[in-house]
């Protein structure tokens, strides 16, 4: 995905399941009711120069051994945490990003996740 703007869907602006691989750059995600990106189930994303803004749940979110790498990122007003890494094996990483404004949390990681 380059140069691409994701706005107001019902789940995740981005979700990548079961093995995926998603590389996205210079994209808009947000106001999207869960996470602006969700990877589960071994899923791989990498990021350069994205903006999440306003997704309800989590900015980015990683579950089940999935995987999320972030570089010049921001993440802007997230209702929960700005970044969540949840279950075993699952990690997100972040290079000179921004994660500001959440309600809960900037970066939360639970269940064994990483950040």
């Amino acid at each position: 995905l380059d140069r691409c703007i994701l706005v107001a869907n019902l789940d995740a602006g981005v979700l990548a399941l079961t093995g995926a691989k998603v590389a996205m750059k210079s994209c808009t995600i947000m106001d999207n009711s869960k996470q602006g990106v969700a990877a589960e189930s071994g899923a791989s994303v990498t990021m350069e120069g994205c903006n999440f803004t306003a997704n309800w749940m989590q900015g980015l979110a990683t579950g089940s051994g999935a995987r999320i790498q972030a570089t010049k990122c921001r993440v802007v007003t997230s209702c929960l945490a700005g970044v969540a890494s949840f279950g075993a094996k699952s990690s997100i990483s972040l290079e000179t990003c921004m994660v500001l404004g959440s309600m809960r949390s900037g970066v939360a990681a639970q269940e064994g996740g990483l950040v």
